[in-house]
């Protein structure tokens, strides 16, 4: 056998020993992405701006977040309707960053900010 045949032998015997897969063991948990996971949570009341067949979208403390329906329990989201919800902000860990936990419909009266400040004035009362 020629010498330059026998180098190109070894080598590409190197090559595919190189290729072959390897068994790893999994990560610890502690590494894994994901988990563990904290978050900061806030209790808020959440009006329906407007809805759709797909999307709600929610006015929480000034701030419109639109949400598939899909993702949220199932109940009436009339525009208007208020609703009780807690909102979840990650504090550790890399899972969902943001999650809005909808309690239930509420009766809370609106916030002063939401309220009619002036009123006609009755002229039955002049």
């Amino acid at each position: 056998m020629r010498p330059h045949c026998t180098l190109f032998l070894i080598g590409a015997a190197a090559l595919l020993a190189a290729c072959q897969p390897r068994t790893q063991t999994p990560p610890p948990a502690t590494e894994l992405i994901g988990g563990p996971c904290k978050y900061d949570s806030t209790s808020a009341v959440a009006v329906v701006s407007d809805s759709d067949d797909e999307q709600v979208r929610f006015l929480i403390n000034g701030r419109v977040t639109s949400y598939s329906r899909s993702d949220l329990p199932d109940f009436d989201y009339q525009s208007g309707a208020r609703f009780s919800v807690v909102e979840k902000r990650i504090t550790q860990g890399t899972c969902t960053p943001y999650i809005l936990e909808v309690v239930g419909p509420t009766t809370m009266p609106p916030p002063a900010s939401q309220t009619t400040k002036w009123h006609q004035p009755n002229p039955d009362l002049m």
